[in-house]
């Protein structure tokens, strides 16, 4: 087995772009990958993403994207693990890349989620979990994630201010981070006085509906 290396990452901000469409994020995210190459080929393309299809009316992303940055005659790849895609795409590209079947990999994700209505963006998430379970009972992503809270907290001995703090640590590190979604310090009592999600979920303890991509480059340590 080769030594894999992430030689180069790229991305776009966080946030809501109502004027950019999913190509033009993966566009502005990857291009620099491409670009810094300096003319040589990329082997493969993976890209991770979980709402295409229900959101932009896009699927074949491997391809997509691949036309997109003008990789021609590469194998492309759409990986999609719901709220994970992003980070399996990049396994993907490592383990072909460590075992000798790549040697230059693109890896990564992106979602445009604001151009859904609210409610259609629940649902969206939604398709995540079990579809019978949701037809039957009404539950969501958020709902189900509550209650798996509440075991955890229940089994562990874990408070809830322990979660929630995690949020306020996210919101400090966002201050100086140029892409973050929402760049101010929260104090854990605002956090745990926010409106509810889904009890005892609060509104900073999930995420946010957000657009953007992010994408690296998985080479060996010889390219590199």
């Amino acid at each position: 087995m080769r030594r894999v290396v992430i030689a180069g990452a790229s991305f776009t901000r966080v946030g809501e772009h109502w004027e950019k469409s999913l190509g033009d994020l993966v566009f502005e995210a990857a291009r620099p990958l491409v670009s810094a190459l300096g003319g040589r080929e990329v082997d493969a393309l993976y890209i991770g993403n979980m709402l295409s299809c229900y959101s932009a009316v896009q699927s074949n992303l491997g391809s997509y994207a691949a036309d997109i940055l003008g990789l021609h005659d590469i194998e492309a790849f759409h990986v999609n693990c719901a709220e994970a895609s992003g980070a399996a795409a990049i396994y993907q590209a490592v383990l072909s890349v460590r075992s000798g079947r790549y040697d230059v990999v693109i890896a990564g994700g992106a979602e445009k989620m604001t151009d859904l209505p609210y409610r259609r963006a629940v649902e969206g998430v939604s398709l995540s979990i079990d579809g019978g379970l949701v037809r039957r009972t009404g539950a969501t992503l958020a709902g189900l994630a509550a209650i798996m809270l509440k075991e955890y907290m229940r089994r562990y001995g874990v408070s809830k201010e322990m979660i929630t703090y995690l949020s306020v640590q996210d919101h400090r590190h966002a201050v100086t981070a140029e892409h973050a979604q929402f760049r101010r310090e929260i104090t854990l009592k605002q956090a745990m006085e926010a409106p509810p999600a889904a009890d005892p979920l609060t509104v900073y303890d999930v995420s946010p509906l957000s657009d953007g991509a992010a994408f690296v480059l998985v080479t060996t340590e010889d390219v590199a």
